[in-house]
Formats: C-alpha cells, structure tokens, sequence
C-alpha cells in the first residue's frame, strides 16, 4: 500500500482567503469611516474658531469705531476677507423688567456671525456696552 500525500498541506484553503479579505475589507471601511468623520469635525471646528475671531473682529469695530452704533440699529452684511461667513449685528435697550424699563447709559450689543453650511452654524457674541457720554459735559 502506498501512502497518500495530501496536495496543498503548506497552503490555504479557499474559506481561509475569503475570510481574512473579509475581515481586512471590514477593517478598511471602519478606517476610513473614522478618517471621514475626522475630517468632518476638524472642518467644523476650524470653522467655528474662524467665526469666533470674526465675530469678535467685528464686535471690536463696532464698539470703537467712528461711527458709534445706536439703540435699534439692526445690519447684516458679509465678510471681505471671507466671504463666506456674514455678520448681522443688533443694538437693543438693556431692560430689567419688572423693577427697571430701561437702564439708562447701557445698551445690548449682540453680533452674530453664520456661515453656509447643512446645517446652518453660527456663532453669537452679547455685550452691554454704555453709551458713550455727550462730549463737552466735563470739559
């Protein structure tokens, strides 16, 4: 009788193959799913630290500029240096209903800075800032 020898002993089989490409397939749509979704974040959180400096940009020429903002402005426009992010800003009466109507020397400055996105963000920034006093009182 003559022994058999089995062809292949050193190899694999056809299931070892399929599945160790399964599972490297698997692993390499879970890599790539988590470098997406990082992707996505550090765009959103660039964006975000953008809009910050642009919103306080903005605040800043607001309040020491030459033009000084009055209660009930209301304006939007957009950003030259970046275009895609627009600013809107509001100048409100500061009330402390139901103990003050107004605080007379104080105003509510809020600016708000968004940007085109799915969804839409935004970033807002609120201050009470006092009016600017009349010049010539304490001359």
């Amino acid at each position: 009788m003559i022994p058999r020898r089995r062809s292949g002993t050193g190899g694999f089989t056809l299931l070892e193959i399929m599945i160790a490409v399964a599972i490297l397939g698997s692993s390499l749509v879970i890599l790539i799913t988590n470098i997406y979704h990082s992707v996505k974040i550090y765009r959103v959180a660039r964006d975000t630290l953008v809009a910050g400096f642009l919103a306080q940009e903005k605040f800043t020429e607001l309040v020491n500029g030459k033009n000084p903002v009055r209660i009930g402005d209301y304006k939007d426009g957009r950003f030259e240096k970046a275009p895609h992010y627009r600013w809107r800003y509001r100048v409100e009466k500061v009330s402390l209903q139901p103990f003050i109507e107004t605080v007379p020397g104080l105003k509510r400055l809020q600016v708000v800075v968004s940007w085109s996105q799915v969804p839409k963000r935004e970033i807002e920034v609120i201050s009470y800032v006092r009016e600017p006093e009349p010049r010539g009182l304490h001359q």
